[in-house]
């Protein structure tokens, strides 16, 4: 063989092997799998002036890749824990109860109640603690795809609309958020349907602040050790605190246990289902219970 062809030769498969190896390190580069656990508890401002602490709740977050699953435990409460998790389609969340607590209570009510959605950011409802958790610890696929243009964790709006934000994220492979700031498009959502809100609101204000305070690193991964979400209110007499929600991640590591991100239930429970209703239905709170034994 000529030297010129030899050298094509060479040159071809230097250059294909040199495209594997690229395509591997963006496989591994987007491949991620880790556990963490802590503590979060929070603030109220009430109109009054007083602060109401809210209970700390005890969370678990397991993440391989774009699958999460958080597990929060409540102190002093009739629920056991609660679960929301993601298989990278559909978001499964449900509500186990103490069996111990309800041991006396007749007629027993059902064990847990549990849903499914295809909603990417886990909605605040009863359990506020839930989407900041989300937001701190496993919403890097979200905000891959989602920008600048965020639902709020810390919305409990009927239908929660995207709105502005400006989005700092962490210097490395898994890029979790390292700040945000989300700024009010001057419409009111509460209610379902958008209000445009009264000056000087109308043209929008902050509504909320999440920071990253302390950062701690696991197996080439930076993870939050602090976290801090402020959230605001446009009050008659100006912008004021409405809500501070304060995390520690105690303990994490660069593996993941679980194989299966959707909740496990057992005993009588019930199963809501809001993947098929239309926007005027969610907006009714219509949709499909189904009792489910197991």
């Amino acid at each position: 063989m000529p030297f010129s062809d030899l050298m094509n030769v060479f040159y071809l498969r230097n250059v294909s092997l040199a495209i594997v190896i690229g395509w591997l390190s963006v496989i591994r580069a987007d491949a991620y799998e880790y556990e963490a656990d802590g503590i979060l508890d929070g603030e109220n401002f009430v109109v009054s002036g007083r602060v109401v602490k809210e209970e700390p709740v005890s969370f678990k977050v397991y993440v391989r890749d774009c699958q999460w699953l958080i597990h929060i435990t409540q102190q002093n409460a009739h629920t056991k824990y609660m679960e929301v998790g993601f298989d990278g389609n559909t978001m499964y969340y449900s509500s186990m109860l103490d069996e111990k607590l309800i041991a006396d209570v007749k007629p027993k009510p059902p064990l847990w109640a549990g849903g499914l959605s295809f909603d990417v950011v886990p909605f605040n409802g009863s359990v506020p603690n839930m989407p900041v958790v989300w937001l701190a610890l496993a919403s890097s696929c979200y905000l891959n795809d989602a920008k600048s243009n965020l639902i709020p964790a810390y919305s409990t709006d009927e239908i929660r609309a995207s709105m502005p934000a400006i989005v700092v994220r962490m210097n490395d492979a898994l890029k979790l958020p390292q700040s945000i700031i989300y700024l009010d498009d001057g419409f009111d959502w509460h209610l379902g349907t958008p209000h445009k809100r009264q000056p000087p609101y109308d043209t929008g204000f902050t509504n909320a602040i999440y920071s990253v305070n302390v950062v701690t690193n696991i197996g080439g991964y930076v993870l939050p050790r602090q976290f801090t979400l402020d959230v605001f209110l446009a009050a008659s007499t100006g912008i004021a605190p409405y809500t501070k929600y304060n995390g520690i991640v105690n303990n994490a590591r660069a593996e993941c246990s679980l194989t299966n991100f959707i909740p496990e239930t057992g005993g009588v429970g019930f199963m809501n289902d809001f993947r098929f209703v239309s926007t005027d239905a969610t907006r009714k709170r219509d949709f499909i219970t189904t009792p489910i034994v197991g």
